[in-house]
């Protein structure tokens, strides 16, 4: 019975595992389970796991389990035989990551019909292994232990030591047992002549495994500031795309955490780390789980003035790229420059009316008047010049227009899509480009309109109309497309010069939904409950469909066999779409039932379901998140969410419509029950028994309570507060506050519930200069200025807990925002409060007002949102993404079904 060679011939690369994952660096792996052949070599190892040793079986099964070895092809491990001089060969073919030989008769006994014939051909050829003599191989004598060691120093490298001689070796092994010596990688003193069985190998192997498993660290060089706002690490090498993938990243000051987006650089090399807000000071910045590395960051200042345009024209809005930049070459918004600009035509400077938001109007000037243009940051004495010729008015001799591209991600263009890019490329009688001015897209029906001097002409209005053309600041052109699918040609004329160029445009009909295949669902489908169908669908061009996408199919289509319905035993069912395009449909009634879907007037999928009866609750199996150790009037507060209910299929239900659950104590007033809190009234035990009922119905569940004294809470802590801003107005004192919670613990750790007012009569500060206690008798703390404080709890002169407090004196800004739900639902009778499901969080934790920002959805056509409110308002079936973008460019998003 034959061996399979380790799995290892098509790792060519130790890939070494790095940011905490575990990876086997099989070459190595292999190499070393080669050398674990010869007794004794790594000996120090063997006895790592003394303890709880697996055995020798157990370790080869770890193995193939593993993928490092592929076992035999009988499943048997032959522990006590040896290893063959032909398994050996395709031990070695494996470990130097050789292809196996298809050609070549080195040895007389080896054939091109036996197994191992490629390994021993291959192994041969690159200096591996040598013949036994004679001419032959002998594939089925035992392996050596010099044999391996030869190998071992091969594969790794090892430069053999010329003339040296080992005692008790062959001579032809000598320099390579001497190197492996040198280089510590065998012991002195072994058998070398010898054969080891295939179960030592495995021994010490399995040891090998496990160091050799364990993770390395991401390796980081350096992180330092390289923008206003960005940071940027750099590693030492290339990530693997698994590292990119679980890359990780927090940035500290002090105690306030400030999120971060990362970029990884495509030679993956560095990544850049950027905040929304970064104010200068020293920050501590955590890459994945490895030691916090200190980045000094300053603020971003205005070091240099740019007069970006290269050409100005004897025209209208003569856009001169007026920038202020900082130390990172970023530009620096919202900075005041000062520009004025001096003609040579009437030798003095150009009417300050003829210069608005950095652009000029040199409407009136002459080609080849000289024009200069000064650009002054008065704030730090910073300024720029330039010096310009004046070229003519629409002056492009050359006009060309590229291939229009279709939509990121999409494959084609088709009707009503917005924002496809024209590429126009302007050129001058001087070669320099010319950039289209700023132009908005106005009108509607226009078979033409001129940018700039240059008539843009389309073929057919209905397929893209010309007023939908628009130019941005960088002169890029875009259009869109209208309801009208066809070809469309786009011409741009330059009646100055004649210059001209056209494309030619395909547009293709939307893609419509034209196959949808459902299948029975993995889960158990009860009467009343939604139960989501697997599905997949298919476009018109038998593209497949997102799941996200296909609700927008289904929407414009009828709701009967026509378009789109799914029946039951010929009655329809009530279907919903979810936001992530989950089918779910809904059974009224129990028992056997064909599901037919319609598509478009034909049957596109047909099973059956087995729909089973209405889910009800059969018992109350315990508690969660309920303290039942209480001292007297300590509270808790009982309802569904405190049980843990189970239904008629082993299920956890969240709640059970109909049915009526009461909490009862046993009567020996131990403890109290009124308005959803159990109360501890006195010492001693009592049982509150749960009890869901309906109609003669009953499940019940009985929950024991136990009341203790105050003395027998032995430990009382108090809860960290994070970082509390230094407030310095009333608002923000009142909002910013920070609330100190007490935990009462017994001997044992149990956590009891406690009355916090009896275990306390007094909060002190270390330093009120910096954290207040507006009242010392209450659970409260107020920031005052920059620092740390100790704030003390006592009860009686008696030190009961004391917490450290950070205070900081940066304004509150938003860094959280975030919906509370996924998705949320429009109708015509009932708009959706998206700004209600929002929660919008400062640096210190608190609400952060959400009542300034941007709304915006995704089809106004579908659903509008009301720019002030945040009212979702329904107004045609669909499916929508409503998106919240805070004043500092924060944003989230919910999706909205209109139904």
């Amino acid at each position: 019975m034959r061996d399979s060679s380790y799995n290892s011939y098509t790792q060519t690369k130790q890939k070494h595992s790095r940011g905490g994952e575990k990876k086997v660096m099989k070459k190595s792996l292999s190499l070393l389970l080669a050398l674990t052949l010869v007794f004794g070599l790594f000996a120090s190892m063997a006895s790592a796991a003394d303890a709880v040793a697996p055995t020798t079986a157990e370790k080869y099964k770890m193995l193939v389990d593993a993928k490092v070895l592929k076992g035999t092809t009988s499943g048997d491990p032959m522990l006590d035989s040896k290893l063959t001089r032909a398994e050996f060969a395709t031990i070695a073919v494996a470990i130097g990551g050789l292809t196996p030989a298809t050609s070549g008769a080195t040895f007389t006994d080896v054939k091109a019909s036996q197994w191992w014939y490629g390994a021993i051909e291959a192994a041969a050829k690159a200096g591996l292994v040598n013949g036994s003599g004679g001419g032959k191989f002998s594939p089925k004598a035992d392996v050596t232990v010099e044999a391996v060691i030869k190998v071992a120093a091969l594969t790794a490298g090892i430069k053999p030591v010329e003339g040296a001689v080992v005692e008790g070796s062959s001579a032809w092994a000598g320099p390579y047992i001497k190197a492996a010596l040198d280089a510590g990688i065998i012991a002195a003193g072994l058998d070398y002549k010898a054969a080891a069985t295939r179960g030592q190998t495995i021994d010490v192997g399995y040891t090998v495994y496990q160091l050799l498993t364990v993770p390395a660290e991401l390796a980081v060089s350096k992180i330092s500031q390289t923008g206003a706002k960005k940071l940027t690490v750099e590693f030492k090498g290339a990530i693997t795309a698994d590292e990119e993938k679980a890359l990780t990243a927090t940035v500290k000051n002090g105690q306030i955490n400030y999120p971060v987006t990362i970029k990884v650089a495509d030679d993956k090399k560095s990544a850049v780390l950027e905040a929304t807000f970064l104010p200068a000071g020293e920050y501590s910045v955590t890459v994945n789980k490895f030691d916090a590395i200190k980045v000094t960051v300053v603020a971003a200042v205005v070091t240099k003035i740019e007069i970006g345009a290269s050409t100005l024209q004897a025209t209208y809005n003569q856009d001169l790229q007026v920038k202020a930049l900082n130390q990172f070459n970023e530009e620096v918004k919202n900075e005041s420059v000062a520009v004025q600009a001096y003609s040579s035509q009437n030798g003095d400077l150009v009417a300050a009316g003829k210069l608005a938001a950095g652009k000029l109007n040199l409407s009136g000037e002459k080609v080849d008047n000289t024009v200069v243009v000064t650009a002054t940051h008065y704030k730090t004495g910073l300024s720029a010049s330039k010096t310009y010729k004046l070229v003519a008015g629409s002056s492009a001799t050359s006009i060309q227009i590229g291939q229009v591209a279709p939509l990121k991600d999409k494959t084609r263009i088709s009707v009503n899509e917005t924002g496809l890019v024209l590429p126009v490329k302007l050129a001058d009688q001087y070669g320099a480009n010319i950039k289209l001015p700023t132009t908005s897209a106005s009108g509607s029906a226009k078979t033409s309109v001129q940018i700039g001097g240059i008539d843009f002409v389309v073929s057919d209005v209905a397929i893209v109309d010309a007023a939908s053309f628009a130019v941005d600041a960088d002169g890029v052109m875009t259009f869109k497309t209208g309801a009208k699918d066809g070809t469309v040609v786009i011409t741009a004329v330059n009646p100055a010069t004649g210059a001209s160029a056209s494309t030619v445009i395909k547009v293709e009909a939307d893609a419509a939904l034209k196959t949808f295949q459902v299948s029975a669902p993995g889960a158990i489908v009860v009467v009343g409950e939604a139960v989501t169908f697997p599905y997949v669908a298919a476009d018109t061009f038998g593209a497949p469909i997102a799941a996200k996408d296909v609700p927008s199919k289904v929407a414009g289509l009828a709701a009967d066999s026509t378009g789109f319905t799914v029946q039951a035993n010929g009655l329809t069912v009530p279907t919903k779409w979810k936001a992530n395009g989950d089918l779910q449909l809904t059974f009224p009634a129990k028992g056997n039932v064909n599901v037919i879907v319609w598509l478009k007037g034909a049957i596109v999928s047909q099973f059956n379901v087995e729909v089973n009866d209405v889910a009800y609750p059969v018992s109350i199996t315990g508690t969660k998140d309920l303290k039942t150790t209480l001292t007297v009037y300590g509270q808790q507060d009982l309802a569904f969410n405190k049980l843990v209910v189970l239904d008629n299929y082993g299920r956890t239900m969240d709640s059970a419509t109909g049915w009526a659950l009461t909490f009862t104590e046993e009567g020996n007033a131990n403890t109290s029950i009124a308005a959803g809190k159990v109360t501890g009234d006195a010492v001693g035990a009592e049982k509150v028994t749960a009890k869901l009922t309906k109609g003669t119905e009953e499940v019940s569940y009985d929950i024991a309570f136990n009341v203790i004294k105050n003395e027998d809470v032995k430990t009382v802590e108090v809860s960290a507060v994070g970082t509390v801003y230094a407030a310095t107005t009333p608002a923000y004192v009142t909002s910013h506050s920070a609330d100190l919670t007490l935990t009462g613990k017994t001997t044992s750790g149990t956590e009891v519930a406690i009355r916090a007012a009896d275990f306390y009569n007094l909060v002190t500060s270390s330093d009120s200069a910096i954290v207040a206690v507006p009242n010392s008798g209450v659970l409260k703390v107020n920031g005052v200025a920059k620092g740390t404080a100790t704030v003390t709890v006592w009860k009686n002169g008696t030190k009961l807990s004391e917490q450290t407090v950070t205070v900081s004196d940066v304004a509150p800004i938003a860094t959280t925002v975030k919906f509370a739900d996924a998705e949320g639902t429009a109708t015509s009778a009932t708009p959706f409060d998206a700004k209600a499901k929002l929660e919008v969080k400062d640096q210190y934790g608190k609400d952060y007002n959400k009542n300034v920002g941007y709304w915006y959805s995704s089809d106004a056509t579908v659903a509008s949102v009301d720019a002030t409110t945040g009212v979702v308002s329904y107004v045609k079936l669909g499916t929508v993404t409503i998106t919240y973008v805070s004043v500092n460019g924060l944003s989230a998003n919910i999706v909205v079904n209109a139904e």
